[in-house]
């Protein structure tokens, strides 16, 4: 934790004198500087800021909320991230110089042992609040097998320095033994250790804004193969060695995939991983590979075609995957060498010099990638008609429908995004599904059942809404009671059992979930069409925010003193849920006939309306 007197939101200052680093040599600075939205998170927003980067987090403000530990008694750790999806855990320390340094503070990095060892080896009610829920979260993907690889991270904006990646290494050390402990037997996790300096997050920063990073210039030896013109571009189909493909992984790595949506996503020893099978596919049947594959598609800044008498040479400088990351990924993290396979890929090299066509080449080829199983959804007539019913109602609102933002995205940041993801969570869980809605965010994309039973005929906009606003305005309530730990003040007794609460797994959706089956009660009327309910026409999003949060202090300790045992439970018993949820609705109905709550609870019902089909 940055301990600073009167810290804020720190500006990296753009000013120059002799003997100090030229912050302009980092546009990444300048980029940190404007995202206001950021402001906020104090000491770590220059690590939210490299996170988002690095992953193109959909919404970062609901990921801060969940994954930021920093504060008192944090152990050393201020962020723990998990992405479900690269199988991928981080954590990590941040600090954050007022001037661009040499170096970073190398105690920094030291601390990091002491985070890891509170993290994977502690009893877990020895760990601090906010800690103790991610802790346990961590342990239960790792066990589980959901993640197969941790990164420790020292997040800086200083320059990157030879002593701090020495501290490093041990740090690298300490996690590589205690996963090898009991606990953690017969598990396969990669843990390394990373310094996440200055240069590396400009490198992020360059990639999410730059089309093709490698610019090296390459003789590709070929099949053969063809070339079609256009006005504004060329290609040459043609098919590589699939050792190539393998060199060239080994050596630039994520680098090739800079006008990609998304890098190799790695593979597990699973029979529905894609990934997996491509490897298998490359070492058993090498023969039939080419016949088995998509192939992959790649821009380059200049095609040099094969001259006469070398029909087979090709000549390329620079290039970036755009479609076929995973097969890139698959082929070139092979342990045996490709050297004398004779197995070969199917490549199409893409020259073009017009930006907004290449932008287009981008999109259109990763729109066929399996990235997230929402962009299946995207294109279906529920999530058009959506999108539609947002630009005519909350036109300063941007709801993708399960369409991806591009990695330019994550440098603008798209104006008041709605996620797709909380959206898609937040019905699932007010519509009675509270598992699923925290536990399996993919497969309510995924199965077609789960899929239709909050995406269909019956949503609309304004319903979304109404129940979005909800996890937003508790969200907002948890960022201001972690804001108030960090503060001199102890907080109150109420405050530190509801900070307590907020931070177990699936607090937000089971509230949201208990109050979708509370309706009658809440609202003092009988609801025909959970469907139909929304806010009065002309509330905004933060009218409906606020609408919520006048309720908060009445809901809230009815919450933690009902929900509690389904929590403990993480969610996931049907019995502990039916129960809590039974119990809030004895103490709401109590709560609804104190005369000045009452008059709270009605003027809430006041504001809410059945749409009228």
């Amino acid at each position: 934790m940055i301990t600073i007197s009167n810290f804020k939101w720190r500006r990296i200052k753009l000013t120059t004198k002799p003997k100090e680093i030229d912050p302009t040599l980092y546009p990444c600075i300048s980029n940190f500087n404007s995202r206001k939205d950021l402001e906020k998170y104090n000491s770590e927003a220059w690590a939210l800021f490299a996170l988002d980067l690095h992953f193109n987090i959909e919404d970062i403000h609901v990921t801060a909320s969940h994954c930021i530990t920093d504060g008192k008694n944090d152990r050393k750790c201020d962020i723990i991230y998990i992405n479900e999806e690269e199988q991928k855990a981080i954590i990590a320390q941040s600090y954050t110089a007022e001037k661009i340094k040499i170096s970073a503070k190398k105690n920094k990095a030291s601390d990091l042992n002491t985070a890891i060892s509170w993290l994977l080896s502690r009893e877990l009610d020895e760990l601090p609040t906010l800690l103790k829920a991610r802790a346990e979260e961590l342990r239960d993907f790792i066990l589980s097998e959901k993640i197969k690889k941790i990164e420790v991270w020292y997040i800086h904006n200083c320059l990157e320095h030879p002593e701090i990646s020495n501290e490093l290494k041990t740090v690298e050390h300490t996690g590589q033994a205690l996963l090898q402990g009991d606990l953690y037997k017969n598990l396969e996790i990669d843990l390394k250790a990373k310094e996440i300096g200055l240069s590396t997050i400009e490198s992020w920063y360059k990639s999410s804004k730059a089309t093709i990073l490698i610019n090296e210039a390459f003789e590709v030896e070929t099949l053969g193969g063809y070339v079609i013109n256009n006005t504004n571009w060329r290609v040459y189909n043609t098919a590589v060695s699939a050792s190539w493909i393998q060199e060239l992984f080994k050596k630039y790595n994520d680098d090739l995939f800079s006008a990609n949506i998304r890098g190799y996503l790695g593979s597990r020893k699973d029979k529905n991983n894609i990934n997996n099978n491509i490897k298998n596919t490359m070492e058993e049947q090498p023969e039939n590979f080419f016949i088995f594959n998509n192939g992959i598609t790649a821009l380059v800044n200049q095609l040099h075609l094969p001259e006469e008498g070398t029909p087979n040479k090709l000549k390329i400088e620079g290039i970036s995957i755009v479609n076929g990351a995973q097969t890139t990924g698959s082929i070139g993290s092979l342990k045996t060498s490709l050297q004398d396979s004779k197995s070969s890929i199917p490549l199409r090299f893409i020259e073009c010099g017009e930006p907004e066509v290449i932008q287009n080449i981008i999109r259109y080829n990763n729109s066929q990638n399996n990235v997230q199983v929402s962009d299946f959804r995207s294109t279906d007539v529920i999530q058009t008609r959506l999108r539609s019913e947002f630009a005519t109602h909350y036109p300063d609102l941007t709801y993708l429908g399960g369409r991806r933002g591009s990695a330019e995205d994550t440098i603008k940041r798209i104006k008041n995004l709605i996620s797709s993801d909380q959206v898609a969570q937040s019905l699932k869980a007010f519509h009675g599904d509270v598992t699923n809605a925290t536990h399996y965010k993919s497969k309510i994309w995924e199965d077609d059942n789960l899929y239709s039973e909050i995406f269909n005929e019956h949503n609309n906009a304004k319903h979304i809404i109404f129940i979005y606003s909800l996890n937003q305005a508790l969200i907002s309530y948890k960022q201001y009671l972690k804001d108030l730990s960090k503060s001199d003040e102890e907080l109150k007794d109420l405050d530190a059992q509801t900070l307590a609460f907020f931070s177990k797994i699936g607090w937000n959706f089971m509230i949201i979930n208990t109050i979708g089956q509370s309706l009658d009660i809440l609202l003092d009327k009988k609801i025909t069409s959970k469907f139909d309910l929304q806010f009065d026409d002309g509330v905004n999003l933060e009218q409906s925010i606020q609408h919520w949060k006048n309720l908060m202090t009445l809901l809230i300790p009815n919450a933690i003193y009902s929900l509690s045992p389904a929590l403990e439970d993480k969610v996931r018993k049907s019995e502990s849920i039916k129960t809590s949820i039974e119990n809030f609705k004895i103490q709401l109905n109590i709560a609804r006939q104190i005369p000045f709550q009452k008059e709270i609870f009605n003027s809430f019902a006041d504001s809410v309306k059945e749409s009228k089909k």
